[in-house]
């Protein structure tokens, strides 16, 4: 006569605490939504889950969040060539109101130059030693006010000028206003030529930018935020729902040991043999 074993006692007083610990421990991950106003600076390290515009419309974001950004005061506009360009204020040495006439290289009167601009872009200004032209090397040399040396061939100066240009104050641009500078000139000594359409100055500001559920780029000025809500775990416990997926893991080890004891052992296979 066969007799379907079933699994010792202890066995499955085993089995129900492992599975029962498991379920007790996956419930403990806690999860809490903090909505804070748009003017507030505490989440500026978070990873923003969705927010509310002051339109009353809701922006979710998609698994990879949306982020705070500080974007820097800065100058938009086009060049001569109507490249659209950004460049931000930190960057700009000086905006250029009005150049002087450039007059072509004379190695005579480069002593006199008080800025040359190259073929290539750049453009050097020296201190007040100026300029010299060397006739051995027939290269024209000089030291800049930060005191960089330049080495320049003659050949690749386009226009040297005289005076030094007229200038538009930086310290007072106003935010969202257009100018119209005939050049930049930047701190990496780049001249920008602007086109007639001027560049706009705009001031520092937050932003928030991602990618919402829609698969749309966002990016979104501060000031039409109302809200902005994001989730924030407890460490802690999600800890410990990491260590239940573990303890799950033994759990089916443990099973998958006992199913396969209990159908391999012929101990256990239920057939009794009489003597």
């Amino acid at each position: 006569m066969k007799h379907a074993d079933k699994p010792a006692l202890p066995r499955r007083i085993l089995i129900m605490l492992l599975a029962a610990a498991h379920l007790n421990l996956a419930g403990c991950q806690t999860v809490t939504l903090v909505v804070y106003n748009a003017d507030s600076d505490t989440y500026d390290e978070e990873l923003i889950h969705f927010l509310r515009l002051k339109s009353g419309e809701i922006v979710v974001f998609n698994n990879e969040k949306g982020m705070h950004q500080n974007v820097e005061a800065r100058l938009k506009g086009k060049t001569v060539k109507e490249k659209d360009f950004t460049a931000n204020i930190a960057s700009v040495r000086e905006m250029i109101a009005y150049y002087p006439e450039g007059k072509a290289f004379s190695k005579e009167k480069i002593v006199l130059a008080k800025e040359v601009h190259l073929l290539n872009g750049l453009y050097a200004r020296c201190n007040q030693e100026g300029f010299r032209f060397d006739e051995r090397t027939g290269k024209v040399s000089g030291v800049s006010w930060q005191g960089r040396e330049y080495i320049i061939n003659p050949d690749s100066i386009e226009l040297m000028y005289f005076s030094f240009p007229e200038v538009i104050n930086m310290d007072t641009l106003k935010n969202n206003t257009v100018y119209y500078p005939q050049a930049l000139l930047m701190m990496s000594n780049l001249v920008v030529r602007t086109g007639q359409e001027g560049v706009r100055y705009l001031e520092q500001e937050k932003k928030i930018t991602g990618t919402t559920v829609d698969n749309i780029q966002a990016e979104i000025d501060i000031n039409e935020v109302e809200s902005i809500a994001v989730y924030q775990y407890d460490l802690v416990k999600s800890a410990i729902y990491g260590l239940s997926w573990i303890l799950g893991a033994v759990l089916i080890a443990v099973l998958v040991d006992i199913f396969e004891h209990d159908h391999s052992d012929p101990s256990n296979t239920g057939v009794r043999v009489k003597p």
